[in-house]
């Protein structure tokens, strides 16, 4: 009798070892399933992060952002140009030279210019400022120009249909030239 509870007893603790061999796969693979869904959360949780500050740094460059820059009605668009020289030590400008160009007022995302038209041809373009109270256009030549200038214009006396001021030219050889300019609206406006 001994000999059938001791095969009994063995039976049962093998069939509980069995049982616990078992459990403890069926326990670690539940960890294991665990630490795989907590390693796929923190990924997620690390891609939402740097979407929140991405559009946190979105957010605050559009705060700050620069608008976009026009000329006033009463400015942009259309003019004729007569200008005539008032001072000059270059060869190329004598006093009392006239000049007449077409001038076109305008405005782009980097900011205020303005393009000359000689003949219908794009003489140059300006780079333009406004004060409320006058007009600062400024250009200058590229280092691969074969004559330097560097021209500076103010335009301080601005009505609906008419501007005045002065444009000053710097060019080799410290020559300078100062050409007093008259604009006048164009009909196409």
């Amino acid at each position: 009798m001994f000999r059938i509870l001791f095969t009994l007893f063995s039976v049962f603790l093998l069939s509980a070892a069995c049982t616990d061999n078992k459990e403890e796969q069926r326990l670690r693979n539940w960890e294991r399933s665990l630490q795989n869904r907590e390693r796929e959360w923190s990924l997620k949780e690390a891609d939402y992060q740097s979407l929140l500050r991405w559009r946190d740094s979105l957010l605050a460059h559009k705060d700050s952002a620069v608008v976009a820059q026009a000329w006033p009605a009463s400015v942009s668009g259309e003019w004729k140009s007569n200008m005539r020289c008032r001072e000059s030590n270059c060869s190329n400008y004598v006093i009392g030279d006239k000049r007449s160009e077409i001038w076109e007022f305008g405005a782009d995302s980097v900011g205020l210019f303005v393009k000359v038209f000689n003949d219908m041809k794009l003489v140059r373009i300006f780079s333009g400022r406004f004060d409320r109270q006058a007009i600062y256009l400024h250009f200058k030549t590229d280092s691969t120009s074969r004559n330097q200038a560097d021209i500076q214009v103010v335009l301080d006396k601005i009505d609906q249909n008419t501007m005045n001021g002065n444009q000053t030219i710097n060019g080799d050889n410290n020559c300078a030239a100062l050409f007093s300019v008259d604009l006048t609206r164009t009909s196409k406006n």
